[in-house]
């Protein structure tokens, strides 16, 4: 008798406990808890039989019950402590990551993220307060996305508490969207939803507890993305995984679609999602995976002793606990989650290689770099610039490595100490010590052109990066902006009408007085951009009186196009030689 009220009561509680409050898996090895449990509880009725029953010998179900409660349980605690040791090879394999000499893909500068996680919270929740939502919603967590090809950060609007929830008829009527790569831009608050599945939800709308009833209890539930389509619709994008190796080396085997008005589930093979869904592998698979691929490179005592060859992921960040950041190189590609690997030594401040995952695919490459500054290096260069370090409340957040024009790059925000973003910071990732800073995303890239053309003069950055270039040619149009609080000289070419070159104030005093029809020389960095960083300016219809400095500047120019000239001719004069050789040996083999 005791037996079957143990198993009854057990699996009841079980449901209850371990299920519907827990929320516990059911596939293997998480079903070892279920079968604890309801040992356990299996054993408790034998031990009630025992003490107040007839018998003064030890009932069945409390031996049945505890030999396999125990036995559960130790089996349990040797999958946690052995399970890395005995797969260690299997988790480093998961991944199945490929190898890559190359630099990753060059990113889109005009779709660059520059608005962090921490200022996306403070601007977002200015808008709670319309019409008093803040008395009964929050702002959620924030997700960043892109939307119709802009990167925005999307928080839905979470219910503050139990009561709160009911006082809101268990509905929340938006989200929140906040520019990420435009830091002017106005946030939004976007209504008129009526969504009940949230995790903030209670009872059956808990969207946890949602999937898990309905037909999902075997997967473990990894994250929960806010994101929504083309037409600004809300959704719930799920990733589902099952653990590989023990509990851990989790891996994806499905990724569903949930509508949070009406709790619909599609679901979906991984690869296969809709166009507008941003990541089916969520930041935790690619944070893990990329751990194991690192840590157990040579297996897992390798991993805690001798550490030949053992990488970990670097840097330290306000966004997360991780340093795995989602990155829109393009518009036609897929977004990749993107993390620096660096050796265990804390006082290595270089990277070996960064690792990317592909957020749809799941495809992972890693990269391998000479030498690139960590996350923390490049903060701390970017709060050394001279225009950073005289804020003193100022402060650099959300390092997140680019390739930009064909070199690896840390885009990092400059934040007031509320959290506003009010500069950018563009830290070169091969020597950190050089940092372009501005107070918009343009200016900030404006600066990191002049300071590549800079290094370039000195071979320190590869060619591909953009050739310095000289025409002399008569301006067509000519209009003045500001610019971070500098005027600059937008002008265009009769010849280059493809292109606007930038001329700042104070590069050339002629430049005030310019006028359409006037023939100009300049020297720029052409990185194929429509908007062309001009070097230097020079009206050749004025001729005005130049300073000695100028005049040696100058002189220092047409010497160094003089001899480059003067290279080329004689690699010229190399190359038919060797081309001649070539020939005449050609000549002696014939028949």
């Amino acid at each position: 008798m005791a037996l079957a009220v143990g198993l009854v009561l057990g699996i009841a509680l079980d449901w209850a406990i371990i299920g519907w409050l827990l929320m516990v898996p059911t596939s293997w090895p998480y079903v070892l808890v279920h079968v604890t449990f309801v040992a356990a509880i299996v054993a408790v009725c034998g031990w009630f039989e025992d003490e107040y029953g007839s018998s003064s010998r030890a009932s069945i179900p409390m031996v049945l019950g505890g030999v396999t409660g125990i036995g559960g349980l130790v089996l349990i605690v040797l999958i946690l402590i052995f399970a890395s040791p005995m797969n260690a090879t299997k988790l480093h394999e998961l991944g199945k990551v490929e190898i890559a000499e190359e630099q990753i893909e060059v990113a889109d500068t005009d779709h660059i993220r520059v608005v962090p996680k921490e200022s996306a919270m403070f601007l977002g929740n200015q808008k709670i307060g319309k019409g008093n939502l803040g008395a009964r919603l929050e702002v959620g967590d924030y997700d960043v996305q892109r939307v119709n090809n802009e990167i925005v950060w999307l928080a839905p609007l979470e219910f503050r508490g139990f009561f709160k929830w009911l006082s809101a008829e268990k509905r929340s009527p938006g989200y929140v969207v906040v520019s990420a790569e435009n830091i002017d831009a106005d946030p939004r608050l976007v209504e008129g939803y009526e969504m009940q599945y949230l995790p903030s939800a209670y009872f059956g709308l808990d969207l946890h507890r949602h999937l898990y009833y309905s037909g999902y209890s075997s997967y473990s539930y990894k994250e929960a993305t806010f994101e929504i389509d083309d037409e600004g619709k809300p959704y719930w994008v799920v990733s589902l995984t099952r653990p590989q190796a023990g509990f851990d080396g989790h891996t994806l085997q499905l990724v569903v679609v949930v509508d949070p008005e009406t709790g619909e589930i599609t679901e979906y093979k991984p690869g296969e999602t809709p166009a507008w869904v941003d990541r089916a592998f969520p930041e935790t698979v690619a944070e893990e995976l990329s751990y194991y691929w690192g840590q157990y490179v040579h297996g897992f005592w390798n991993s805690l002793f001798g550490n030949k060859d053992v990488m970990q992921i670097s840097g330290v960040s306000a966004e997360s606990d991780a340093d795995v950041f989602l990155v829109h190189n393009k518009e036609t590609e897929n977004s990749i989650w993107i993390c620096g690997m660096t050796s265990p030594s804390s006082s290595d401040n270089a990277l070996t290689g960064y690792m990317t995952m592909d957020s749809i695919t799941g495809k992972m490459v890693f990269y391998t770099v000479d030498s690139i500054g960590t996350e923390s290096a490049a903060l701390q260069a970017a709060s050394g610039a001279p225009e950073v370090a005289r804020q003193a409340s100022y402060h650099a957040s959300q390092a997140i490595l680019y390739n930009v024009y064909g070199v690896e790059t840390w885009i990092v925000p400059i934040l007031s100490e509320n959290n506003i973003p009010q500069m950018i910071a563009l830290v070169y990732g091969a020597n950190t010590q050089h940092v372009a800073v501005g107070q918009s995303k343009g200016e900030a890239l404006e600066a990191y052109k002049n300071l590549l053309a800079e290094l370039q003069k000195g071979n320190v950055v590869p060619t591909d990066v953009g050739e310095t270039e000289r025409v002399t040619d008569t301006v067509v149009r000519i209009n003045w902006i500001v610019v971070g609080g500098k005027p600059v000289g937008y002008i265009v070419l009769n010849e280059h009408p493809n292109q606007v070159f930038a001329v700042p104030r104070d590069i050339s005093a002629e430049m005030v007085v310019t006028q359409p029809g006037d023939s100009v020389a300049i020297t720029y960095l052409d990185t194929t951009e429509e908007v062309v960083s001009v070097k230097s300016f020079d009206n050749l219809a004025l001729n005005l009186t130049k300073s000695e400095p100028q005049q040696a500047v100058e002189a220092e120019e047409a010497a160094e196009t003089s001899r480059t000239v003067e290279e080329l001719r004689k690699q010229q004069e190399e190359l038919q030689k060797q081309m001649d050789a070539i020939n005449e040996a050609l000549d002696q083999v014939a028949p």
